[in-house]
């Protein structure tokens, strides 16, 4: 989720800054939160920089025209480059190994055992596989991330009621304000939001009040945002060494 939001609103930024200047540019992130498989999350994830690939080097190296152990390979090829994109670690490396294997097993037999799976568990598979792929991006060596996917399977083995259980854990770890930030996160991170906003504001009726409301809205939001980032300290975005 810290990757998801610090990009995404990074690229918001930009989108919005490009905006003020008469630029437009197309979203970067699609709610990839929301996708089915982890193909369809690579079409909904940092948009630009796959579609950069997809150009420079997935076709170059033959795309889709070729025979399908050649296509397979030149997309593990590429997932592999992508994850030494982002540097020369181990970490990266095997991040990037990670990825393009499930996508290659999608391509492959997987998506046929994929397909059968009702919608919400195909979202949870795939939350499942991004969720411990972000695990070895983030961390420094691969003993961080063993120990940090240790301590989630060990999370996972507890039980989800009683003192030891995983909701008084989290209760006793969060306070009101941060719960109720995760819960809008995770509605947000939705398509659902942005598709009734978009609807709601296109009605007829609300075409002379809908936009001094919206435009009123973020003048405050803009101004909130200032102020509470001027209030504490500097925290870097975690793409800006990319």
């Amino acid at each position: 989720g810290q990757i998801y939001f610090d990009f995404s609103g990074y690229s918001d930024m930009a989108i919005g800054l490009g905006r003020m200047f008469g630029f437009h540019f197309r979203e970067n992130f699609e709610h990839p939160y929301a996708s089915r498989s982890i193909v369809e999350f690579w079409r909904r994830w940092h948009i630009s920089l796959s579609t950069w690939f997809r150009d420079y080097l997935y076709i170059p190296l033959g795309g889709n025209r070729c025979p399908p152990l050649r296509r397979s390979l030149n997309l593990w090829i590429v997932f592999v480059l992508c994850g030494l994109w982002h540097g020369a670690s181990t970490t990266f490396l095997v991040w990037g190994i990670y990825q393009g294997t499930f996508l290659v097993l999608e391509r492959t037999r997987l998506d046929r055992l994929r397909a059968k799976l009702p919608g919400w568990a195909a979202q949870i598979y795939t939350l499942a596989v991004v969720v411990v792929g972000w695990v070895l991006f983030r961390a420094n060596t691969l003993n961080e991330a063993l120990v940090h996917l240790a301590s989630m399977s060990r999370l996972l083995q507890q039980p989800w009621s009683g003192e030891t259980g995983i909701v008084a854990t989290l209760a006793s770890q969060v306070d009101a304000v941060v719960a109720l930030a995760l819960i809008a996160s995770v509605i947000f991170a939705t398509r659902q939001p942005a598709e009734l906003l978009a609807r709601n504001f296109k009605r007829p009726q609300l075409d002379r009040v809908a936009p001094f409301a919206r435009d009123s809205a973020l003048i405050v939001c803009f101004f909130a945002c200032i102020v509470s980032a001027a209030a504490t300290t500097f925290r870097p975005f975690l793409y800006w060494q990319f």
